[in-house]
């Protein structure tokens, strides 16, 4: 290894090996692999898998923009999301964006058992109902002696609530 540069954010640690000339890259990531394999039981339960790619210096980004804000973490972030980045990802030149750090809105579901038995209703159908509300999709169309209307299937939540 030529050097080692690491970076920590609040929910987020990127580690950056600068490997030497003529290394046999195949074999380190093997063995960085199995090295994470051996660690990942003392690592924090609630943390996704690490993940690791080989980069090479072109594929490093040319610019890197810090932001902070007032909003909520969560606010923050999805006003970044939402707002942002598709405006930045629409200038010419620009591959890729990625987001470090920053908390993304989750939402918990939290089934009561007793009411599944109730309505017949097993988890699963839960988890498909849920999977299901997010769509938006054609549906076909509407047409009459004057006009011509398209019609769109939309199942999304406008609000969250106690079923």
């Amino acid at each position: 290894m030529d050097y080692l540069v690491t970076k920590s954010l609040p929910n987020a640690s990127v580690i950056i090996a600068n490997l030497k000339y003529e290394t046999d890259l195949d074999k380190t990531m093997q063995d960085a692999q199995r090295y994470i394999d051996n660690i990942r039981k003392d690592l924090p339960q609630d943390i996704l898998s690490p993940v690791m790619s080989k980069v090479s210096p072109n594929d490093l980004p040319i610019m890197s923009i810090s932001a902070t804000s007032n909003l909520s973490a969560i606010e923050f972030y999805q006003k970044m999301k939402d707002d942002y980045l598709p405006q930045i990802q629409q200038i010419k030149g620009v591959a890729e964006i990625t987001i470090l750090g920053g908390e993304e809105r989750e939402i918990q579901v939290k089934v009561n058992q007793g009411k599944l038995k109730l309505y017949k209703i097993s988890l699963y159908q839960v988890v498909e109902a849920i999977n299901r509300s997010g769509l938006d999709l054609p549906a076909g169309k509407v047409q009459t002696d004057k006009e011509s209307n398209s019609v769109r299937l939309v199942g999304k939540f406008t609000n969250l609530g106690r079923y």
